[in-house]
């Protein structure tokens, strides 16, 4: 696997979408100090998984998000990929989903504030399957591939046992560290698992012995049970047979009295006939009187009435006169004001002639100023009183307004209340009509009765349908039990076939995958003579007999049968195989030790073999292998053998999960059956309840019916009472309202009067205003006249001229105010007359309303006089219904009891014939119950008896009824966990084994990589040096695993030590040996080295990019690294500039060196 292409953008100082290639070789980056050169670095740690931010030179994730620069804003989203080129062959399953063209493009982005995501080529994955991908090929953010100053350092400081994760890395068990970590925590949750479900079985046991003993017990109470129930039903029949004995008799008696009851209502239907008929006339009479009480009454109310407008009319009267007096002395006032105003303009006019001649004019021009403030004061008195009349004028209008509006609604409420009393007597007669016309009563008993009855039969219907779902639903619970049962073998073979397969695929990285036609199915070796065949047959093993295999044995004729030396016995006579074969083993001899082998191989003829069993091999041409167990061939063939046993194993345990799979199959068909017949009644059960539902709701709608016409009955005998109580009382209320209608009337009339008088007030008063005006007026002007006297006589004649022309429009308002009076005057006058004329006609009305009450109180008399002999024969005709229903009555209530009676034994009987049907599951045939003398048993002594049974049965204290059945469920959960037990105890055991296996292999791989390198670095360590020595020691422990690695050099003139004792250039070239070692034998996805150059001296530097070339020469490892050194620069491949265009936000600009020299050279 290779990082062919770095993508990064939002990350840290890379603002833009930016893309680096990785191509192989060198690949440099340079630039200046701080222009993002290790932010590139950052960005490849980060994809891999970094998640400490101060690693990566941040205080949080955000820092990692570009932050912005001057020219450029903020962004919330960093984003860095890394595209890999990948060989599918070496690649785990896992990932290998992913891949596409044996791409895999690894993403990580980070959101501001929210977090990060990893994706693998656009699909969302866990930061676990990132590093576990890196891990797999030696790699990631904290792998010994990224190298930077402070690594070399931490190598020579760091202790042999974190020394030697290089060497882990080397040997590509990161993936497999990583994993059997994760085996572990397994193997550690399945132990604590099975420790809990040990716990767990302890306790369930315990409870299983405690059921069991409850289930006992159980057995014991329900056997006295049994004894009790029967004599329960003894007893039952018993009491039901002498129930129905009583209500016979019962019923005989109800009958005598009912015919008796019948008598007594015909001849209480007469008399109440006849009450009725008088009742009627009484009533008749009692309304006549009524309404000529009523016509008496509105007369009286009506007199009233006329009495109050005839007063009303006097006080008006009086009014308009006063107001008359009023407008006559106003307009007078006017007139008087007039003729003033005529003689100003006259005065004014003669003083227009001639000019004033008092020299003392500055104590003219101050009185006139004096007497104008005193007119002024007198004008804001005047207006203050006039906006006080106003404001009384108003106060009046609006109590006037107020009454008017009180008055209207109490008219509205008269009329709604006269509504209401006409409502209240049609409603009291409907309600009596209803009353005596109930007949739905009767119906409804009877519809309930027969609705029981349905009902009843439903309910039957329903407890069948149930105990068939019963017996279903057990079927299914074991044919599920089957089911799960079936899946825990079909999970179990599964496992076996992933062992399987897993060995399989574990021999087939050495071994070659037989198919049926191979030669080997048709080889049979004797025990002991395999190594022996193996070795002989090499290469041959591949052979196949498909005409297109690239490997064959054919059968040649021509060719010689060579003797073997010795008179040894040839392989024929072990292996059997097919007759292409007999002709190679004639030619290979056995012997029976390394000795004899080396002895005769000399002769050995062109082709001939020696083996011996012990796995040795001697060839005619020289060749010869001692240890054939240690030879790649054997080890092939050997896994290829078993690969073989394996597949016919697996051939058979899939056979075992076909038949397991057509038995659950078998199950789960009669699962289905067994659910679409549950279905099925389970549909009836629907149907059923809801017509139980139905029927019951219908029953209980019936039964509600009922009690609503009882309570209706009494309802309505409540609301005539009530009908009759609001009906007084609304007529109480509508005669207080009409007296308050009549009293707001009269406040109106008084306050219209007020008004009139504020009127009159007003008038005056804007007269006076008027007059005032004037007088400030004059004033105003004899100050300016002699103010002005000495300025200049033209204004004063100005002046004289404006003031005749105000006062002339004086003298027309003072004539308009002089006409409404007149009009006013002429109003008041009419109304006079009218109220003048209007008493003689009140009186005529008066005379003849009196006269109807006259007549109206003769007629009363008339009425009152037939009603009291009325009233006198209903009477009597009570009395004697009275007498006729007190013993009806006793009767009734006679009846009721026998009824009642008859009731309570039939309901009674009823339920106990119930108790018999359902309890007991009697079906009751009346006449071979009733005509059995064996229940003609004393009651009591049966019911003592059952006492003492019951006695008996209340000795057994906490009875666990479903003891029995518990048990049984706890039983199979026992077993159920007994199971779980069994298949942890077997995970356990193949996560240990797992586990070893990993340790194995980690070991191997340990060793491998440490031989490799170990030579590589004292090679290394020779050239750094110019001579020396050097090589790499696993201390502290014998096991690779928890060995640690120490470092033993010794350079050119001094003593074998360790890294630790050498001077810092020593130990940095020492490291760079160990370090460069790993990039040569391990193959990496990348090699970075980030300024490692930088403490290095002239020298040194050279060394060092001496040990990157050949690093580079020697392995296909692509590397990537940051230098500010030229030396190192002219050893890149290619090299890509890093530069800061503003603070803040950095550019990449690559140049190819490789194609530039190309073309340095052409040139």
């Amino acid at each position: 696997m290779f990082i062919s292409k770095l993508r990064i953008s939002g990350f840290k100082s890379f603002s833009e979408d930016t893309s680096i290639s990785i191509n192989t070789g060198l690949n440099g980056i340079i630039g200046p100090n701080g222009s993002g050169k290790s932010n590139v670095v950052e960005a490849i740690k980060w994809v891999m998984g970094e998640n400490s931010s101060k690693s990566l030179r941040g205080s949080s994730m955000n820092d990692l998000i570009f932050s912005g620069s001057a020219s450029k804003a903020s962004k919330n989203i960093a984003l860095v990929s890394l595209t890999l080129e990948v060989n599918k062959n070496i690649l785990e399953d896992n990932y290998k989903k992913f891949l596409k063209d044996n791409v895999i493009e690894v993403e990580r982005q980070a959101i501001r504030d929210a977090g990060s995501t990893y994706r693998i080529n656009g699909k969302e994955v866990k930061a676990k399957d990132i590093q576990y991908l890196f891990a797999d090929f030696s790699s990631g953010s904290k792998s010994s591939n990224i190298i930077d100053q402070g690594t070399i350092g931490n190598l020579v400081l760091q202790k042999p046992i974190d020394r030697k994760k290089i060497l882990d890395e080397a040997a590509g068990i990161s993936g497999i560290s990583a994993r059997k970590h994760e085996t572990n925590n397994k193997l550690d949750s399945t132990k604590r698992n099975l420790d809990r479900l040990n716990d767990i079985l302890v306790s369930k046991k315990k409870n299983l012995f405690d059921l069991q003993r409850q289930a006992k017990k159980a057995k014991l109470f329900k056997q006295a049970q049994e004894e009790a129930d029967e004599l329960k039903k003894v007893l039952l029949i018993a009491k039901w047979k002498k129930t129905k004995s009583q209500l016979t008799y019962l019923k005989d008696q109800l009958e005598g009295i009912n015919i008796e009851l019948l008598n007594k209502k015909n001849q209480l239907k007469k008399l109440s006939e006849e009450s009725s008929e008088k009742k009627l006339i009484i009533d008749n009479l009692n309304n006549n009187k009524k309404d000529i009480k009523e016509k008496i009454l509105l007369l009286n109310l009506d007199i009233e009435k006329i009495n109050f407008e005839i007063n009303s009319k006097q006080n008006d009267l009086i009014s308009l006169k006063n107001l008359k007096i009023q407008i006559n002395k106003s307009i007078n006032f006017q007139t008087e004001i007039l003729n003033n105003s005529k003689k100003r303009i006259i005065e004014i006019s003669k003083e227009m002639e001639t000019l004033p001649k008092n020299d003392n004019k500055k104590n003219k021009v101050q009185d006139a100023k004096n007497n104008l403030l005193v007119f002024k004061t007198k004008v804001e008195l005047e207006e203050k009183n006039i906006k006080d009349l106003n404001i009384q004028f108003n106060e009046c209008k609006n109590l006037i307004n107020k009454c008017e509006f009180e008055k209207t609604i109490l008219e509205k409420e008269i009329k709604e209340i006269s509504s209401k009393i006409k409502i209240y007597k049609n409603q009291i007669k409907k309600k009596i009509e209803y009353k005596e016309h109930d007949t739905e009563f009767p119906k409804l008993t009877n519809l309930i009765r027969i609705k029981k009855q349905d009902l009843n039969k439903i309910n039957t219907e329903k407890r069948k349908n149930i105990e068939a779902i019963k017996n279903i639903n057990l079927k299914i619970n074991e044919l599920e039990l089957l089911i799960k049962n079936e899946n825990l073998l079909i999970e179990n073979q599964k496992t076996i076939l992933n062992d399987l397969e897993k060995e399989i695929s574990n021999f087939l990285s050495l071994g070659h995958k037989t198919t049926k036609s191979n030669i080997l199915n048709e080889v049979k070796i004797e025990k002991g003579y395999l190594l022996a065949f193996c070795l002989a047959i090499g290469d041959g093993i591949e052979a196949d007999n498909n005409e297109k295999s690239p490997v064959q044995w054919n059968i040649l004729d021509n060719i010689e049968k060579l003797k073997l030396p010795n008179g040894f016995n040839s392989l024929n006579k072990y292996v059997k195989g097919p007759k292409k074969l007999e002709k190679f083993l004639s030619q290979v001899a056995i012997v029976k030790n390394n000795k004899e082998g080396a002895k005769y191989q000399k002769y050995l003829k062109n082709g001939q073999i020696a083996v011996s069993k012990e796995g040795s091999l001697w060839r005619w041409d020289g060749l010869t292998i001692i240890d054939g167990k240690q030879t790649f061939t054997f080890k092939r063939i050997d896994s290829t053998t078993k690969i073989l046993e394996l597949e016919k194993k697996l051939t058979y345990e899939k056979n075992v999960l076909l038949k397991i799979d057509n038995k659950k199959s078998k199950y789960e068909k009669n699962l289905q059956e067994c659910n679409n017949k549950l279905k099925r009644y389970e549909k009836i059960l629907i149907d059923l309840n809801n017509k139980g539902s139905e029927a019951q709701d219908l029953l209980n709608n019936l039964d509600k019916k009922l009690f609503i016409i009882n309570n209706k009955k009494t309802t309505i005998d409540h609301d005539i009472k009530n009908l009759k109580e609001e009906f007084l009382q609304s007529e109480k209320i509508f005669k207080l309202k009409k007296e308050q209608a009549q009293s707001l009337e009269a406040d109106i009339i008084k306050k219209s009067g007020k008004i009139l008088e504020i009127n009159k007030l007003l008038a005056q008063a804007k007269s006076q205003l008027e007059i005032l005006k004037k007088d400030v007026d004059k004033w105003q002007i004899n100050f300016v006249l002699e103010k002005q006297k000495n300025d200049a006589l033209i204004l004063k004649n100005n002046k004289n001229t404006e003031e005749i022309k105000e006062t002339e429009k004086k003298l027309i308002t003072i004539q308009e105010t002089i006409y409404v009076l007149q009009k006013d005057l002429k109003e008041a006058e009419e109304k006079i007359i009218l109220i003048e004329l209007n008493p003689s006609h009140s009186n005529n009305k008066i005379n003849l309303l009196n006269d109807k009450i006259k007549n109206n109180n003769e007629q009363l008399e008339n009425l009152n006089a037939k009603l009291i002999e009325t009233e006198n024969n209903y009477k009597y005709i009570e009395q004697k219904i009275h007498v006729k229903t007190s013993k009806l009555e006793e009767l009734k209530e006679k009846s009721i009891r026998k009824d009642t009676q008859i009731e309570e034994l039939s309901n009674f009987l009823k339920v106990e014939e119930n108790n018999l049907q359902d309890e007991l599951n009697i079906n009751l045939d009346e006449k071979s119950y009733f005509d059995n003398k064996y229940y003609d048993l004393d009651i009591k002594e049966l019911e003592n008896k059952l006492k003492k049974f019951k006695f008996k049965t209340d000795e057994y204290e906490n009875i666990n009824f479903s003891a029995e059945k518990d048990a049984m469920e706890l039983e199979k959960e026992v077993s159920e966990l007994a199971i779980e037990e069994k298949d942890l105890r077997k995970a356990a055991i193949k996560l240990e084994k797992a586990i070893e296996e990993l340790n194995k292999e980690s070991r191997s791989r340990i060793l491998d990589a440490f031989n490799e390198i170990n030579s590589t670095f004292s090679s290394l360590f020779k050239k750094l040096f110019n001579g020396g020595k050097a090589y790499l020691e696993l201390i502290d422990s014998d096991d690779p695993l928890q060995a640690g690695l120490e470092l033993m050099v010794s350079p050119p003139g001094k003593k074998l030590q360790k890294l630790s004792l050498l001077s810092g250039g020593e130990k940095a070239l020492a490291s760079l040996a160990l370090i460069f070692s790993t990039f040569i034998n391990k193959t990496s996805p990348i090699c970075i080295l980030d300024e490692v150059d930088a403490p290095l001296d002239e020298g040194n530097v050279e060394k060092f990019c001496e040990l990157l070339n050949e690093a580079s020469n020697k392995s296909t490892n692509r590397f990537l690294v940051v230098t500010h050194n030229k030396i190192t620069m002219g050893f890149m491949n290619k090299l890509y500039g890093i530069t800061m265009i503003e603070p803040g936000s950095s550019k990449v600009v690559s140049v190819n060196l490789d194609e530039a020299e190309s073309v340095y050279a052409a040139e």
